[in-house]
């Protein structure tokens, strides 16, 4: 079983995205299912649903980048609690999600469920610091958003 938990600390969020929910859920246990190596039960992923600014004091204070991005994530390295596998915690920003949509002129639930793709891909150990991860990661990206958007 794979659950999936929300705080939303932006109200905007509600107003601008109200179908999130389902649209992260999907998203993130699509790419559970395709990615995770590991066939653990009762994987646990949870999202935090902020601001631009508060994604960018997150930002600053875990990895020294005074800037604002458009996805956090926070792996628990396989840390089990009980039955639970807590696989770890996905920070978005609303205002990312909804301009970079717009400049990229891609459906904003399309968006979130690629930057919710991204974000679980980096609590599963995937990264894009050389050429070969970047290469990698993106292939099981468009894998997993094909598979979403193609039902």
């Amino acid at each position: 079983m794979i659950k999936v938990s929300f705080n939303v600390d932006e109200p905007f969020w509600v107003k601008e995205m109200p179908l999130f929910k389902e649209n992260i859920l999907r998203a993130t246990k699509e790419t559970l299912n395709t990615a995770f190596k590991s066939k653990k039960n009762n994987l646990e992923v949870s999202f935090l649903l902020t601001s631009d600014s508060n994604i960018r004091l997150l930002n600053k204070n875990y990895r020294n980048k005074d800037k604002s991005t458009n996805v956090l994530a926070f792996p628990m390295n396989q840390k089990t609690f009980g039955k639970n596998y807590i696989v770890g915690d996905v920070v978005i920003s609303l205002q990312k999600i909804l301009s970079e949509s717009k400049k990229l002129k891609t459906q904003k639930y399309k968006y979130l469920s690629k930057i919710t793709i991204h974000g679980v891909l980096h609590l599963l150990g995937f990264d894009h610091k050389s050429n070969k991860q970047h290469d990698e990661m993106n292939r099981i990206e468009q894998k997993v958003f094909k598979k979403i958007f193609s039902k």
